[in-house]
């Protein structure tokens, strides 16, 4: 897994300049899944998987900045986010000891989960930017501690409108189970 170090050139108030945004490769993490049916392995995913789910996707960005005191003003410069993404997903490795029909079952089912999980990655994207906007556009503070507060306020605004976005996604999909054009579903096999 290969770091990059992405530059997005940011224009505000007619000032041009540019912020450093280091975008880390998801991780993925399998959890072991077991059954010889598709009933048990929804009822074992549904029991053990990532709080009571299949499948999970965790995206964490994490800032950084440097602040210079000017008359008695503290001003955050040297703005700097990375975003983390861990993928959680099942692996089965009594696949090779069913019939084809639950192979193939699965193999539906998993492509279904990994794209649900792909979608909260994508829509997490315009957070990196977001981000970086919010936390330029602080004012200048009075203190350290005040700026770490304005800060802090200014980042936790854009996580919760990510967070509303992504439960607004689940929850208009039955997280994925009622996704209009491809919906998570995992059939029994005679």
């Amino acid at each position: 897994m290969k770091n990059s170090v992405l530059y997005i050139t940011l224009g505000l108030l007619a000032v041009s300049f540019t912020m450093p945004v280091r975008a880390n490769s998801p991780t993925i993490v399998k959890y072991e899944v077991f059954g010889k049916s598709a009933k048990e392995l929804v009822d074992f995913m549904n029991t053990n998987g990532p709080d009571g789910h299949w499948a999970r996707t965790d995206q964490r960005w994490e800032y950084s900045y440097n602040w210079l005191a000017n008359n008695g003003d503290v001003k955050a410069k040297d703005i700097a986010v990375i975003r983390n993404i861990i993928i959680t997903m099942p692996i089965w490795r009594g696949y090779l000891d069913v019939s084809t029909c639950l192979q193939n079952s699965w193999d539906t089912m998993y492509q279904s989960l990994d794209n649900h999980e792909k979608k909260h990655v994508s829509l997490g994207n315009p957070v990196t930017e977001r981000l970086m906007i919010a936390l330029s556009k602080v004012s200048s503070q009075k203190t350290g501690k005040a700026l770490e507060r304005a800060m802090n306020a200014a980042a936790d605004t854009v996580f919760e409108a990510n967070n509303k976005v992504q439960e607004a996604f689940d929850d208009n999909t039955s997280h994925g189970s009622k996704d209009p054009v491809d919906p998570i579903v995992f059939k029994e096999c005679p």
